[in-house]
């Protein structure tokens, strides 16, 4: 085997990703100024209109993320928004066509402060005029997730601020909110930075999230929202944020047939914030059930300064047989 050249094939395998996606979008772009409630429009909602309150209305004017985040959906059409100007807890709220079932949920939204003491953003699971949770929002230049504040002082009044957050449904009812504000998404999920909040509970049961929600209010106007995306499938991140990155592959190989005391093959590839990876091999592009490594955690990157990818050597003594001419390999998550 030592002296025999190993073919490699890049393939790969997104694992634990539902079968069909779910994309929920709502520029409010296609709705008229008035009155939101009984509006619909939007992408990925059931027949039935939003409903709620009469206190949140359908204003003109789209609001644009800092350019420092490198946020890069787009908008068309006629330019619209939502803002609420009741003082008390007020929300619209609206079924999804179909529900969000991933074990992974990625959502972002735009929202703008007209004062201080403003409230806005989403909640989930709700059918009623009554603010609830769980919900993420501004109350007022602070982080509010389900219940409980994030950081302090990162909403300015008057300015836009991206929200991007991850939930993660665990069965065990473990589900964690990961929330950012303003962040940078050019480098992707993996290089988003720390968390400006978190939430762990309770949250959803096995419907998933069947339905949204846009609390807006506060006694010296609420907040102002736009460009609210929901996604849970393999793209989530992309999908909210509009931020392609390369597909995941394996982007480098190294065979090193000389290695001792056996030969080794040093693979590189996307690193996609996973919390761990399995490494695969095959000798038909069949059988792919012997691994290499089915716990490669990113913490054994042998070139930890470059964030963007992963690389890590594999020692092919086991699984190898003497006659054999050709071996793939395969990255799963």
């Amino acid at each position: 085997m030592k002296n025999k050249l190993i073919y490699v094939l890049t393939l790969v395998l997104y694992s634990a990703t539902p079968s069909a996606a779910v994309l929920v979008f709502a520029d409010f772009n296609d709705l008229s100024p008035g009155t939101h409630a009984a509006q619909a429009g939007g992408t990925g909602f059931d027949t039935p209109p939003w409903s709620g309150t009469g206190t949140i209305d359908v204003i003109r004017g789209d609001l644009t993320a800092p350019a420092s985040t490198n946020y890069s959906l787009t908008q068309s059409g006629n330019a619209h928004s939502i803002f609420g100007d009741y003082k008390s807890a007020r929300q619209n709220w609206r079924s999804l066509l179909t529900a969000l079932t991933g074990d992974t949920v990625w959502f972002s939204f735009l929202v703008q402060n007209k004062a201080d003491s403003s409230r806005g953003g989403i909640s989930f699971n709700q059918s009623s005029w009554r603010v609830g949770s769980p919900r993420v929002q501004t109350t007022g230049k602070t982080l509010y997730i389900d219940g409980a504040t994030g950081s302090g002082d990162v909403f300015i009044a008057g300015e836009t601020a991206l929200v991007v957050g991850r939930i993660t449904v665990d069965d065990a009812g473990d589900d964690t909110f990961d929330v950012w504000v303003n962040p940078d998404v050019s480098g992707g999920e993996a290089g988003l930075g720390a968390v400006t909040g978190t939430r762990t509970g309770a949250f959803f049961d096995a419907t998933g999230i069947t339905k949204i929600s846009t609390p807006s209010y506060a006694s010296g106007g609420g907040a102002t929202l736009d460009m609210i995306c929901l996604s849970d499938g393999p793209n989530g991140f992309a999908d909210v944020t509009g931020k392609q990155l390369p597909a995941f592959a394996i982007t480098g190989i190294d065979y090193d047939p000389d290695a001792l005391p056996s030969p080794t093959v040093t693979l590189t590839w996307n690193n996609t914030g996973a919390a761990f990876y399995i490494a695969k091999t095959s000798q038909d592009l069949i059988d792919w059930s012997s691994d290499l490594d089915d716990s490669i955690t990113p913490d054994m990157d042998e070139r930890p300064d470059d964030g963007d990818y992963i690389t890590v050597t594999f020692d092919l003594r086991d699984g190898v047989e003497e006659d054999m001419n050709c071996l793939y390999f395969r990255i799963e998550k």
